[in-house]
């Protein structure tokens, strides 16, 4: 008789057992600001476990616009590549509701490390409060002034990517949008001749 086993493996039952759970299932939306706290703890001990990445910088900048709030965005710099750096415009999961820029941090930095980019990750406004395009137009402002700024920052404008993980990979797509409908984006810097051998 072939012997029972566990549901789930005894690792992944040990991860479960620490994700925010309330009474309606995992991330429970009932308490949106105690669902948040939970994720933001949740985040921070994970975070506590893994190894720093020494070699990238990490700041927090306060975007300005001349109408609405601040945008937080958390700037990762990897110091031993040389620039100017490619920038990668980050937005975190969290179904748009829960989730802050930095959570994604532990494996945000050694990625910029072995990319030699940046990382600037947008602390977007969350759903229910801002509704969309909001947290769109947070990724377009944060956009708009690293290509002003690249030069100051050692960052390449020309080389902007964009992504996100769960939900912040919608505001991803929606910032491209944005981007491209109001005639954003920064062309590329043309390639050098190449002479003609004939």
């Amino acid at each position: 008789m072939p012997r029972s086993r566990p549901a789930i493996d005894s690792e992944l039952a040990a991860a479960l057992e620490a994700m925010p759970i309330g009474p309606n299932g995992v991330f429970d939306l009932t308490d949106i600001p105690a669902t948040r706290e939970a994720v933001r703890a949740l985040a921070d001990s994970i975070a506590a476990t893994l190894p720093d990445e020494p070699t990238v910088t990490a700041d927090e900048i306060q975007v300005p616009r001349a109408e609405g709030p601040d945008v937080p965005v958390f700037l990762l710099r990897p110091q031993n590549a040389p620039g100017p750096l490619p920038v990668l415009v980050w937005f975190h999961g969290g179904g748009q509701v829960l989730g802050f820029a930095a959570q994604d941090a532990p494996w945000l930095k050694p990625l910029a490390a072995a990319l030699g980019c940046a990382v600037a990750a947008v602390d977007y406004r969350l759903a229910p409060e801002t509704s969309a395009p909001g947290a769109a137009e947070d990724g377009y402002t944060a956009y708009q002034w690293i290509t002003h700024n690249a030069a100051d920052l050692g960052l390449d404008p020309t080389r902007i990517g964009l992504a996100g993980q769960s939900g912040g990979g919608g505001i991803a797509a929606a910032t491209a949008l944005l981007i491209r409908d109001r005639g954003a984006a920064t062309p590329p810097v043309p390639a050098a001749a190449v002479p003609d051998a004939r």
